[in-house]
């Protein structure tokens, strides 16, 4: 069961381009979608549709949520249903609103950028106009297909903080930025130091960077002093290493990780060790002086 919250903006136009905002687990997709309205006027041919979903016990989730990435069967299991659910919103776009996949953007927040990409990543139908993936990360990047016809030209435009809670940096977003990378997909980046949440400044540059899929020829320059302030750009993505001691922190070393993460330590004290001796000699030689 799901339910649709419609916003169309003042002066939009039947056909002419969507956004389709999905929203994260708990939440409401008339939110987002107000989000999106309210920073992004510019965009005033487009329609904006939001979406929540309800699953059998009335909860606000996608999939189940999982409880690590390393015991996540259940919300694994559940993306394709989810998938599936989606598509019927996309086609439902297509049909009554009369806007092409080609120029639907599909975004979301949380659990719902995890279905964004994921949707994405596993079309088999008309490629997406684009991605736009606010604070999530897909569970299973070892798991991502190969860029193909369906997906291939669809930008993807990640946005993503540092400190993220729920989809931590080094567990869960730069494995996903890595797996796009080498899969195949135009992957863009807006990093920065932020927490869980979706910022305004987020959808600007996402706005900066969809506009022409939007049928847009110019974005407004009235974000300039918001964009100059923050310091952010678009950039296109770059694979990421993960350090030994994030695998660490989040339990998830292997055996030769964990061997190779002491070893390194081992030097690291070696190091000090004779570094502190050297410091000793220069003290006793001043003494002696």
């Amino acid at each position: 069961m799901l339910q649709f919250d419609f916003f169309q903006l003042e002066g939009s136009e039947p056909g002419h381009s969507a956004i389709v905002f999905l929203c994260g687990r708990f939440g409401n997709g008339k939110w987002g979608a107000k989000e999106y309205r309210h920073m992004l006027e510019c965009f005033n041919k487009t329609t904006i549709l939001g979406v929540t979903p309800y699953n059998d016990r009335g909860m606000v989730e996608w999939y189940p949520a999982p409880n690590s990435s390393i015991d996540q069967d259940d919300a694994v299991n559940g993306q394709s249903h989810a998938r599936e659910r989606i598509e019927r919103i996309l086609s439902i776009v297509e049909q009554i609103y009369k806007v092409p996949r080609s120029r639907t953007i599909l975004a979301g927040f949380s659990a719902g950028a995890v279905m964004s990409v994921y949707t994405n990543a596993n079309n088999e139908k008309e490629p997406l106009g684009g991605i736009l993936s606010h604070a999530g990360a897909i569970l299973r990047p070892d798991q991502l297909p190969a860029a193909n016809e369906h997906n291939i030209n669809t930008p993807i435009l990640l946005m993503h903080g540092r400190k993220d809670h729920c989809f931590d940096w080094y567990e869960r977003y730069v494995p996903m930025k890595n797996a796009l990378i080498d899969k195949g997909y135009p992957v863009s980046v807006v990093e920065h130091f932020g927490y869980h949440q979706m910022y305004d400044i987020e959808i600007i540059m996402a706005g900066l960077f969809m506009h022409k899929v939007l049928g847009y020829e110019k974005f407004t320059d009235i974000y300039d002093d918001d964009i100059n302030e923050y310091g952010l750009t678009v950039e296109d993505a770059q694979k990421e290493e993960i350090p030994l001691k994030e695998y660490m922190r989040l339990g998830i070393a292997t055996d030769e990780q964990k061997r190779a993460y002491y070893a390194e330590l081992e030097e690291r004290h070696k190091a000090f060790r004779a570094k502190e001796e050297e410091d000793e000699e220069l003290v006793s030689v001043k003494e002696d002086a």
